[in-house]
């Protein structure tokens, strides 16, 4: 059984609902393209594998989406991440005894890709995740 921090450093984190176009990796940033096989104005999600950890141990889901921001950041070069001249705003997939994770990430029934374009699950809600 995986303890509360490997659990946590697999957790994935998510950004909020995106959609477009975009490109390429810039000195402190990173630009992640649309995944193939989506058109344009298209929704759909990206999310990563964080390589921080954290001993889960808070009741606030803030200082998840914090971890998963950072880390974001960070292997971006310390920049933001953008997505069609967007900076992202990253959400943990993580659940607090106050805030569920589908609460935490929102649901909108869209694909979800790594930002290497791979697709991760036809749908971002409980079927799918």
């Amino acid at each position: 059984m995986l303890t509360k921090i490997r659990r946590f450093a697999l957790a994935a984190a998510m950004l909020w609902f995106v959609f477009g176009a975009g490109g390429r990796a810039e000195a402190g940033g990173l630009a992640l393209s649309t995944p193939g096989g989506l058109t344009p104005g298209e929704s759909f999600r990206f999310a990563f594998v964080t390589d921080g950890t954290t001993d889960a141990a808070s009741s606030s889901i803030g200082t998840y989406n914090n971890l998963v921001t950072s880390d974001a950041s960070t292997e971006a070069g310390g920049g933001g991440v953008t997505y069609n001249g967007v900076t992202l705003t990253w959400s943990a997939i993580a659940s607090t005894s106050f805030v569920a994770a589908s609460t935490n990430i929102g649901t909108y029934g869209v694909p979800v890709y790594l930002a290497s374009g791979t697709q991760v699950t036809s749908s971002d809600d409980a079927s799918g995740l």
